[in-house]
């Protein structure tokens, strides 16, 4: 009799083979839920190494473009200053005369 009872507690009936069935399912569900999340992370850090990429790039060129202007501001300064001494050199010889 004893054994009876044992097996009569053991037994599963159906309302909590039910509960267990509708928590199977909710996390399958959340499993499903946090699986797309995921692939919607990896395609958009996909998509935001893709733009670091483009964005050095585009800061390489501009580091180019920024020394060729240096150099052309360089060599404006550089005629500039060769104009007002030579300039100053024509002045001082009109003064002179």
């Amino acid at each position: 009799m004893d054994q009876y009872k044992k097996n009569e507690n053991s037994v599963i009936d159906k309302s909590d083979l039910d509960t267990i069935l509708k928590v199977n399912n909710k996390a399958i569900e959340i499993q499903s839920e946090i699986s797309e999340q995921y692939e919607t992370i990896v395609e958009d850090s996909e998509d935001i190494k893709k733009e670091i990429k483009t964005i050095g790039e585009r800061v390489s060129e501009m580091k180019t473009e920024i020394k060729e202007i240096n150099k052309s501001q360089f060599k404006i300064l550089v005629l500039l200053s060769a104009g007002v001494l030579n300039l100053i050199v024509q002045i001082l010889a009109f003064i002179k005369k």
